[in-house]
C-alpha cells in the first residue's frame, strides 16, 4: 500500500488502509473468531473484555499474588532502610542515595545485588578498620 506524501487521502480511503492493514496482519479474522465464541458461549461471561483478553492469551495476574508481590515489596524496603541504618551507625558516610533508590524501584534481583553490594561494604570497612586497629597496635 503505497501512499505519495503529497496526495490528499479522503477519510474513506484511510479507513480502508486502516482495514486492509487489520486484515493482512490477521487482527480481524482473530477478533472476529474470539467474538463468534463469546456471543456462541451458553454462558456468557461476567467481564467480556476479560474474556477476550484471555482468548488473546494475556491471563490476568490473581489479586492474591498481586498482594503477596507488594507485601515482599514492602518487606524488601524495611530491609533497605535497616541496612542503610547499620551502615549509618558504622560510620559510612558516602552512601551513593541514588543507587539505593534505584534498587527500591526495582525487582527482587536487583534488591540481591543491593544487599551483596552492602555486605561487601561492611567487609571492606571492617577490614580497614582491622588494619587501622593493627597498625595502632604496631606503633603502641
Amino acid at each position: 500500500m503505497e501512499m505519495f506524501l503529497n496526495e490528499e487521502i479522503s477519510s474513506e480511503a484511510k479507513k480502508d488502509i486502516r482495514h486492509a492493514y487489520l486484515r493482512e496482519c490477521g487482527i480481524t479474522s482473530k477478533l472476529n473468531e474470539i467474538l463468534n465464541k463469546l456471543l456462541q458461549a451458553n454462558v456468557k461471561p461476567e467481564n467480556p473484555l476479560d474474556f477476550i483478553r484471555e482468548e488473546l492469551g494475556d491471563k490476568p495476574i490473581p489479586t492474591e499474588m498481586i498482594d503477596n508481590l507488594e507485601h515482599e515489596l514492602d518487606d524488601a524496603h524495611r530491609e533497605i532502610r535497616r541496612l542503610r541504618g547499620i551502615l549509618k551507625d558504622l560510620g559510612v558516610d558516602n552512601i551513593d542515595e541514588q543507587q539505593f533508590h534505584d534498587a527500591e524501584t526495582t525487582g527482587p534481583d536487583e534488591l540481591e545485588n543491593v544487599a551483596n553490594e552492602l555486605n561487601n561494604s561492611l567487609t571492606i570497612l571492617s577490614d580497614g578498620k582491622r588494619e587501622d586497629e593493627q597498625k595502632n597496635q604496631q606503633h603502641s
